[in-house]
This record gives structure tokens, sequence and C-alpha cells, in this order.
């Protein structure tokens, strides 16, 4: 077998859930459904409805009950930096899962390591956000959703990865410089710092077209963050503020600021734009929509402030800032909800940020593969002030895996495949900026490899079932290993289940690139045969016969079920009794010892005959004690007779019994005695009608006449 080396690893990692093996849900790590593009990622709206308790041990923070429906996700960082977001049951929103436990973790599915937990209260909306600044690049991630007591519900996920900036700041003299246009992720907005006023006189103040002089007016921060930059070119600006709750509702407002004298010169702060759009206390949600949610300068507006409300026209975006190299600018972000979510920005437009250029190459002292030195060399170079911080991060199977200092470094990568490398720098003003390189590592196997497969295998329990199962075990080779099923993709899970009967392929990949396969053969017992028979074609109704049954192979133990069980005088036997309640078919279902069932029918026929007699005369005369009585007769046909009556020819009724069997011990029959004088009847001729239900469920009536003689 020829391996396609450079696909190998992540294939596994990119194809839907549903294509794995046959499953088709993501209740176990193996088959997390995977997220391939975490730029700006929201799902479709996903259940836990019907999964099952996972084999992995729950995470310490979950209680006894949470993993009962777990699901799985995964995902491959390409920046350390991630912001997830959970939308599951709370105020305005459609999801309904409750009591949310989440998980993430990395690693491999047989041994992960957990990063994060999370178990909401009860009570407490399941909304949340979580950011995460140190993931490992190019390391397989897990996300694991569940709900306390197995309460099924819907949810979603958005997760958005970004270069991190250094922790944000709430006062203007000590902002986070922003050296790059990356987009970057704020969790959260609280609090104003040390000076809680830093706003005043701008839009944020309050101040609106209709203020009145010395009108008092709300503090202009309430919960806010600060940020500055110096331009490297002249050019325009644009950025778009997204809330990370995503609630319609929520009001993020914004200034921007020229600092003249640089930097530090946040004192002579020269407010240059403006927005503080939102509701105006009288309108809709609907009206005020326009100026709530995302917010910034966009291409194309011409504004340059909106004041507090929403004035006609407002739209919530001003128009690009801009840029003259070389001046400072700085930027406040205000969380006028007070919601404390924070908001993820994304820039655009043709200006730049002055700060250090980031740069570096990587080559091999021999070739690029694992086990060999591969040479990482810094390039960077600052025209504002000097690097004072380099942090590498080498990625998946790298040793190192982390690194400070400009290096040169040399990294030897144990496995094979593409990787990612990230060097981010930091200047001695703060800037921080980073660079992500993409690289590929042959195999490094050799053809003396003692990389060897053996599979143990599991036969099908019963004939044609899909109970068999595979267990690859490696004999030396360089753990961690892929296993490919039978020509399939490579994954990391070495246990195939749901397999029927046949022969099949299990190829093995280590992470030097060493190959082995094996095939086998999953066997299955014979067939257990049934043949069921009855001797007569057809039986009269109301008569008997008995079902026979036989089987193969003869060393099955079997158990008897006969379904339906009417007319049969045994339904767990292998030969019953049977007086049919008309046409019938009789299912017999058997088990052997192993659990294994089958199933064969027979119809067995009844006539359409339903026999009933009355007697056409009776005596009164005592001397004849055997013709006194007027008594009908039939055979098992007959179910029940629901009534019989007898009249005198002109239509009074003499006598009527009700509800009883032709055989019964409590039907005594008519003995010429008429019910309403208690008299015996003159002789002569009377009718009598009967209405009978039959075994088959056919109710007839039956009408003839009976002549009283003395």
């Amino acid at each position: 077998m020829k391996t396609t080396f450079l696909n190998i690893l992540f294939t596994f990692f990119f194809l839907p859930y549903n294509q794995l093996f046959g499953q088709v849900n993501n209740d176990e790590c193996f088959t997390a459904v995977v997220i391939d593009d975490l730029e700006n990622f929201c799902s479709d709206i996903f259940s836990n409805a019907g999964a099952s308790t996972s084999s992995n041990i729950s995470p310490d923070c979950w209680g006894e009950q949470d993993e009962e429906s777990d699901v799985w996700f995964s995902f491959v960082p390409r920046k350390p930096g991630l912001l997830l977001r959970f939308f599951g049951s709370g105020d305005n929103t459609i999801e309904t899962l409750d009591n949310v436990a989440l998980g993430i973790y990395e690693g491999r599915c047989s041994a992960l390591t957990l990063i994060s937990c999370e178990r909401r209260a009860e009570g407490v909306n399941d909304i949340f956000e979580k950011l995460y600044t140190d993931l490992i690049i190019g390391r397989v991630h897990y996300i694991r959703v569940s709900s306390r007591n197995s309460d099924a519900g819907t949810f979603q996920i958005c997760l958005s990865d970004f270069i991190p900036v250094p922790d944000p700041k709430q006062d203007c003299s000590d902002a986070v410089i922003l050296c790059g246009k990356n987009s970057f992720v704020v969790e959260r907005i609280e609090g104003v710092g040390l000076q809680a006023d830093e706003a005043e006189g701008s839009c944020l103040d309050g101040i609106t077209p209709n203020s009145l002089p010395n009108q008092p007016v709300d503090p202009s921060e309430t919960g806010s963050v600060w940020y500055k930059w110096t331009a490297k070119n002249n050019g325009t600006l644009t950025f778009t503020l997204f809330p990370n709750n995503e609630d319609p509702e929520e009001d993020l407002d914004f200034a921007i600021y020229r600092l003249p004298l640089g930097l530090e010169d946040c004192s002579n702060k020269e407010l240059l734009m403006c927005m503080a759009s939102g509701s105006n206390g009288i309108g809709s949600p609907v009206s005020d929509a326009p100026c709530k949610g995302p917010t910034g300068l966009m291409e194309g507006d011409g504004d340059v402030v909106e004041f507090a409300g929403c004035q006609p026209g407002d739209n919530n975006f001003l128009a690009p800032l801009d840029m003259v190299e070389g001046e400072s600018y700085a930027l406040i972000v205000n969380n006028f909800s007070e919601s404390g979510f924070g908001f993820t920005i994304e820039f655009g437009g043709t200006g730049e940020f002055r700060g250090p250029e980031t740069d570096f190459t990587f080559k091999a002292t021999d070739d690029f593969k694992c086990d060999q030195t591969i040479l990482f060399e810094d390039n960077s170079s600052s025209q504002t002030d000097p690097i004072v911080n380099y942090q590498w991060r080498f990625g998946e199977g790298a040793q190192p895996e982390f690194a400070t200092g400009s290096g040169p470094h040399e990294v030897i990568y144990e496995s094979f495949g593409p990787k990612i490398a990230v060097l981010t720098v930091e200047s001695s003003r703060g800037c921080r900026v980073t660079e992500v390189e993409d690289l590929n590592i042959d195999p490094c196997c050799d053809e003396m490899s003692p990389l060897e497969l053996d599979l143990q295998v599991t036969d099908v329990t019963c004939f044609e079932s899909n109970d068999g199962i595979i267990t690859a075990n490696v004999l030396n080779g360089s753990p961690e290993y892929l296993y490919a099923f039978d020509g399939g993709v490579f994954q990391p899970n070495e246990i195939f289940q749901g397999i029927a009967a046949g022969g099949y392929t299990v190829d093995v990949v280590d992470i030097k690139g060493c190959e082995s396969s094996q095939s086998v053969v999953v066997n299955q017992p014979v067939e257990i045969m049934l043949f069921l028979r009855v001797p007569q074609d057809t039986i009269a109704l109301g008569l008997g016969g008995q079902l026979f049954s036989d089987f193969s192979p003869l060393d099955r133990r079997l158990i008897y079920t006969w379904t339906p069980p009417d007319g049969l005088l045994c339904s767990d036997c292998p030969n019953p009794e049977v007086i049919p309640p008309g046409t019938t078919t009789y299912t017999l279902t058997v088990e052997d010892q192993d659990g294994c069932i089958q199933s064969e029918q027979i119809t067995v026929f009844t006539t359409d005959f339903k026999p009933f007699i009355a007697p056409n005369i009776i005596s009164l005369n005592p001397s004849n004690p055997d013709n006194g009585i007027f008594k009908v007769s039939s055979n098992e046909a007959v179910d029940m007779v629901e009534s019989i009556w007898i009249f005198d020819r002109w239509g009074n009724e003499l006598y009527k019994e009700q509800n009883f069997h032709p055989g019964g011990d409590i039907y005594v029959g008519w003995d010429g005695i008429s019910s309403p004088t208690n008299q015996k009847v003159n002789p002569g001729v009377y009718i009598w009608m009967a209405k009978v239900r039959f075994i088959d469920g056919d109710v007839r009536t039956f009408a003839g006449d009976v002549t009283v003689v003395d």
C-alpha cells in the first residue's frame, strides 16, 4: 500500500463526522463533528437528543449525570487565540439546552488533556463565552457538550480564532498599543479604570444636538477599554466591532482621538469621531435596531458623529478615519448596555499601524523529514523601538515545542505531516506582531521499520448481524498511530465496531510514517432455519389442529414464542395445539443460547361454515323429558350467543336469554314457560331469533320456529 503522506494526518480531522466508519452521530470523541474553519464560525443548530454516554471520563467540574448525553466537536487551531461562544437556553434565544456542561480538551481521544471546564448552575442562562489565548497551534482540540440529567436540547457554537493582544486596559495612559491590523477578541468589558470619565465632552458623555448648557449628563464610561496606535502611512482605517453575545439589543459605543504629541499624550487628546447611537428611549426594538449591534467605521459612510439615541438616518457606523503617517490615535470602546460581554474587532482600510515587521525562515540541515533538524531563523525588524521579546511556537510534534529569544532555533519534529509555526515579537513599547507559516515534514521511516499490526477479531454473534469487532494492536513502532479500516480514511481509533461478517483489511501508520497492514476474516454462525407445518390445509371453524416446528442446526437450544396467542393451547412450546379464531397467520420466534433470533410464519386457513342448531319441536308432557327443553347448540366456532328470543305469533316476547355459550353450564334453555305469566304456553307454533358472535368476530342473526306439543 502506498500512502499519500502529505494528507494522511489531517484527512481525518477534516472529514464530515457522518462519513467516519458508518457513524451517524457525534456522541464519541472519535466521531466528533469537525469544525475546519475557525474564522468567525457559527454552527447550525445542534442537538444532543439521543446521545449516549461516551467512553471518556467526564471533566472534573461535571456532575455525576452530566455525561449521559454528551456530544463532541473537534478543531485544529491555526492561531493561539480562540473565542468560544455558546448559546443554549436563555432569554430571547430559540435554543433550548439547559444546565449545560462543557469541556475543552487537547490531544487524542485515547489520551485527552482537559484545558477548560464549564458547568452552568440551575436557573442561570446557558449563554456564555470562553476566551483562550494559549492554544497549541496545529494540535487537535475537542469540545464536549452535555447537559445535566440528560436534559437534551438544542444549542449553537460560535468560534473565532485570533492573534492575542495584551489584556485590555481601561485608561488611555496605559492603553494597549496596536502594531498590526490582526483581528482580536476582548472577552469582557467590566469597569472603567482609574479615570472613569475620560470621554467627557464627547457624544459618549450623553451630549446630543439638543443638550442644554449645564444640563446634568450620565458618566461617559460604563464599561470601557482603550487602544492606541501610530499610523505607518497615509491611508484610511475601517473596523467593525461585533458584540460577542450577538444580542440585537447590545449597545457598543466608541470614540476616536488624535494624540498630538504621540502615544503618551492622552492629556491633550483631540476628539475626531464619536459613536453613541442606541435606543432613544421612546422607540420600539424595530425602530432602534439600526442603532444597535455591530458598529464601527465603514467605507461609504459620511458621518463623523452619531449622538445618543437613534436619530433619523443613523446606522451605527461612521466614515473611515483618514490617518496621517506618523500621527498617533486612540480608540475607546464602551459597553453602554453594561452586559459585561466584550467584542471582536476586525480592521480594514488602506492605512497600516506602525510596529515591528515579523519575519522568519526555516531550512533543513539535511532533509525536511521527521527526526531531522530544522533551523528557524528570525528576520524581524523594527523601525520604531527595539524588539525585546520573541515567542516561538513550532507546532504539533516539535521538540522543543516553544522557544524564546531571536534564535536561531534548532527544532526536530517527531512526527511527519503538515506543521504550523508561529513567531510573535514584542517591542519595548508593548507592540506585539505575529506571523504564521506552514511547513510540511516528510516521513522518516526506513525500510527496516519494526512496526507490526496484530488484529483481534470478535466474530459476529448471529447470522447476518453486524456486531463484529476488530481491535488493532500495534507492536513496536512510534506512537501515536492512525488506522484505516478497509481502505477508508486514517483516524486515531483502533477499535472498529458494528461490522458484518466478511474479510477486512486494517492499515496503520505511526508518527514517523511507518506502515503496516493486516487482513482478517470476521466469521458468523450458521443461520437458524425454521420449518413450520400444519397437517390440514384447511380447518373447519371451531375445530382444532396442531402446529409443528422443526429447526436446524440441531445443537441450538431454543426459546419459543408464538404470536398471536389466540387459539393456542400454549404459546411457548414447539408444537402447540390450536383452535384458530378464523384464518390466522401465526409467527414463531425463537431465540437460541447466544441470543440469536429467527422468525417464521404459517397461516392456518378455516372454512366459513358456521353451524348453529335449534330444535323444531318440544313437548310439554312430563313423560317425555328428553324433548321438553328448547336448547340451541353449536361447536367451538361460537364465541357467544349474545341474545336469543322466543315470541308468540302476535310478537309478544315469551323468553329471552343473553351472553351465554351453547355448551356452557349456565345455559338451561327454554322449558315452555312464558316469562310474563310464569305459565306453560299453549301448544302451537312459536318464533325464535338468535344473535350469535363467532370466534372469528363475525356476528350473525339466526331465526326459525319451534312447535310446542302436549
